[in-house]
């Protein structure tokens, strides 16, 4: 089963032509790379955030990641610049929240997922191809175990068992053979979502519960992609957002709701170095307003989407909004400058997340305005 996780935050940008222009005369970049005897360091506004060991201009030996208060995130290791060995990734407390193993950039061998006080969550095991193809356990904290069940290629094929805190079995679902339904619960035992599978892919229709029992969200998949029109409710049963995953991407944001919010959260969302007001910091900071937009009094909402990846790094660049007076160019050009973020953790495992950036233009001087109106 393979998500996309969404995650969006309104930016607004406020220029006048002169403090553009005096601004970003001389643009650097607000990252420092340093290389000495094939050590590399990367800093952000004197802080570092990246380093390890180069041989050949390839990464080599341990990497480490760190956050805007100098804690190590991610500790791993590298061998002719893919990932071999045993990887780390921490809480913000310094806690291990996941151990797992490369072998040439393939995950390979036992995964442990941990809480943030350190107790076992998850355990699974990967073949040589990467693949989930084994017993995915989960426990509770004091190592009692929650659910257990069989996957083969990455995809769950038999609900074996469900208990609560208790040890009391739960209904895991009729998942047999990859067809059936698969049912998850909270740690108090509360239902909170029935999945529809058919081959081992999500299939049919998906529901998703509130601890009070109120349906959270309902909607389909067709072969692990969700399909048609997805319901989102409010904890009181009204209707919260309606999005309709047939239509174009770019459009899905005129069905999100008036605070811009994403559609699916990972457990822990990726971050900027320093949080959400370093991030608009450094927007304010090196973003340009273009020349051509400038002159022609072009304002607006632009959004760009992006991946921040398992490692933190900004990856796939896209424009989902455009409005002209090359405005979204300028936003994709400042992704390059961006330091590595702490990475997206879901079940104490780093992964791939979304990340949608909105940012509007406006004109601040009343020579602009004017400009915009005569226009």
């Amino acid at each position: 089963m393979k998500l996309n996780h969404f995650f969006s935050v309104l930016l607004i940008i406020v220029f006048t032509h002169d403090s553009s222009q005096a601004q970003h005369s001389n643009f650097k970049s607000p990252l420092d790379t340093l290389i000495l005897n094939d050590h590399f360091v990367l800093s952000y506004e004197g802080k570092k955030v990246l380093e390890g060991d180069l041989e050949d201009g390839k990464r080599e030996n341990l990497w480490d990641w760190y956050d805007a208060e100098g804690t190590v995130r991610i500790h791993g290791s590298y061998h002719k610049g893919m990932k071999n060995g045993e990887w780390k990734y921490y809480y913000k407390n310094k806690a291990v929240a996941s151990v797992t193993h490369f072998r040439d950039d393939k995950r390979f061998g036992k995964w442990q997922g941990f809480d943030s006080i350190g107790n076992r969550m998850e355990e699974k095991f990967y073949d040589q191809d990467s693949n989930l193809d084994s017993i995915y356990t989960t426990f509770f904290s004091n190592d009692r175990i929650r659910s257990i069940t069989r996957y083969k290629n990455d995809n769950p094929t038999d609900a074996l068992a469900v208990y609560d805190a208790l040890g009391h079995p739960l209904d895991p679902g009729t998942l047999k053979n990859g067809n059936g339904t698969l049912k998850d619960y909270s740690f108090d035992g509360k239902l909170i979502s029935v999945s529809n599978y058919k081959n081992a892919l999500l299939n049919g229709e998906y529901i998703g519960y509130y601890k009070n029992a109120a349906i959270s969200t309902k909607g389909w998949y067709s072969n692990d992609t969700t399909r048609g029109e997805w319901q989102y409710f409010t904890m009181d049963g009204k209707p919260k957002v309606r999005v309709n995953f047939d239509l174009d991407t770019a459009k899905l944001s005129d069905y999100s709701d008036g605070e811009n919010t994403g559609f699916t959260y990972v457990e822990v969302m990726p971050e900027f170095p320093g949080g959400l007001t370093d991030l608009m910091k450094f927007m304010s900071k090196n973003l340009r307003y273009p020349r051509i937009a400038r002159e022609n009094g072009i304002e607006g909402k632009v959004v760009v989407q992006f991946v921040v990846n398992e490692t933190g790094e900004i990856e796939d660049g896209e424009v989902l909004r455009d409005i002209g007076g090359g405005c979204a160019e300028e936003v994709l050009r400042i992704l390059n400058y961006m330091p590595p973020w702490m990475a997206g953790i879901q079940n104490g495992f780093a992964v791939k997340v979304y990340y949608r950036l909105p940012a509007t233009f406006k004109l601040g001087s009343d020579k602009e305005k004017k400009k915009k109106k005569k226009n």
